[in-house]
């Protein structure tokens, strides 16, 4: 078998010094640059949604009763419509109020003559007793306890023969709910 090489060829030279290694360097200063890049993303983000929330409200496309509602410290509506041929009176009182120094009963009326519609507006949750008078006379309609929630929409209809109840937020599927003097609602 013949060499490739000529003889001699396979002489090996004494190794020279190595190759310096690459200075070793911190992590800190990539990290921080992270960081800071990670911080900036939410500072932009925090004042984009800040700006956001500022042009919605002087726009009117959000309002204080708007976030209220999503911390669930709205109002309660309760609308009253009137379809006797009299005027009707109803007031709403707060039957059960929070203890503390700045617990305040809430209470309303409303005044409709017939075929009128009103809606009182419950300034907080709770128990409310809300009571049906014929304006003129005074006579007695009926009587609703009723727990209002932040958020919630309550209609009553009365009629010459009675008042209806619904929760409009969530009707009943019983027939006995919408009747005051059976409802569910009013208990």
């Amino acid at each position: 078998m013949s060499q490739p090489y000529p003889p001699g060829y396979g002489y090996a030279y004494p190794p020279g010094p190595a190759p310096a290694a690459p200075p070793r360097r911190s992590r800190w200063p990539a990290c921080l640059a992270g960081m800071g890049c990670g911080c900036l993303g939410v500072v932009v983000a925090l004042a984009a949604a800040g700006a956001a929330g500022y042009y919605a409200f002087e726009t009117g496309a959000l309002t204080m009763t708007d976030v209220a509602l999503a911390l669930g410290q709205g109002p309660a509506y309760v609308e009253v419509d009137n379809f006797r041929d009299e005027a009707i009176y109803v007031t709403f009182q707060q039957v059960e109020v929070p203890e503390g120094e700045d617990s305040v009963a809430y209470s309303g009326s409303l005044t409709l003559n017939a075929f009128d519609v009103g809606t009182y507006r419950a300034p907080a949750a709770g128990r409310y007793q809300v009571d049906f008078l014929i304006e003129d006379t005074g006579e007695n309609l009926g009587v609703c306890t009723l727990t209002l929630r932040s958020g919630d929409q309550y209609q009553f209809v009365t009629l010459p023969d009675g008042i209806v109840v619904n929760n409009v937020k969530s009707p009943s599927d019983q027939g006995t709910d919408f009747d005051l003097e059976t409802s569910t609602l009013c208990q």
